[in-house]
């Protein structure tokens, strides 16, 4: 704040003041409503365990204690693509051109182009199927049995009821594996 120029300074404290002013109007119109005092408290207990989190400052001797005793470890992750057909005949006609393409650079070519043309899932149409990186521990249980042994560059099909058939494509695995000490340190933390 103190590095703004005055006339930002003043703008921002404009800002606060019709804000403020808003929330006020609001919290006076509504403040016995039911929904507003249970999401105060609500609001309060968040507040309350984020500056209580702020303030705990452990030694890194503590931390990694609590890290040798919890051994993290970072969930295996699949890069995932996907192509979402209303029609299960249909999927069954583009998995089988798909994996007819031998050559892997080809074949994720050719799923990328299917994935525009043809996937009703609108989220990932636009970025041809792309997901990105999901943890496997967060995947549908169904999704997760497909998906075990196997590797990039694989698809596998899943019949989802009343959705469709959805076609996935694993562009890259990681498998579980100890976290550094680094990377699990804001969840050790909260642990001591």
């Amino acid at each position: 704040f103190n590095a703004q120029t005055d006339k930002s300074k003043q703008d921002i404290f404009n800002e606060y003041i019709q804000t403020s002013n808003l929330s006020n109007a609001i919290a006076n119109s509504i403040k016995d409503d039911v929904d507003i005092k249970v999401a105060m408290k609500m609001l309060s207990i968040d507040i309350w365990a984020n500056k209580y989190m702020a303030s705990i400052n452990p030694s890194d001797d503590e931390i990694k204690k609590v890290y040798e005793t919890q051994s993290p470890k970072v969930s295996a992750r699949y890069n995932l693509r996907n192509i979402l057909i209303s029609d299960e005949k249909e999927a069954d006609k583009l998995l089988k051109t798909i994996t007819s393409n031998k050559d892997k650079t080809k074949k994720l070519s050719q799923y990328k182009q299917f994935a525009k043309e043809h996937s009703i899932d609108l989220n990932t149409k636009n970025k041809e199927g792309q997901i990105g990186f999901v943890d496997a521990n967060k995947l549908d249980k169904l999704l997760q049995e497909a998906l075990k042994e196997k590797k990039e560059g694989d698809i596998v099909k899943v019949n989802i009821a009343n959705i469709g058939t959805q076609l996935v494509y694993v562009e890259e695995y990681q498998s579980e594996r100890k976290a550094s000490i680094e990377e699990a340190k804001p969840i050790l933390i909260s642990i001591i």
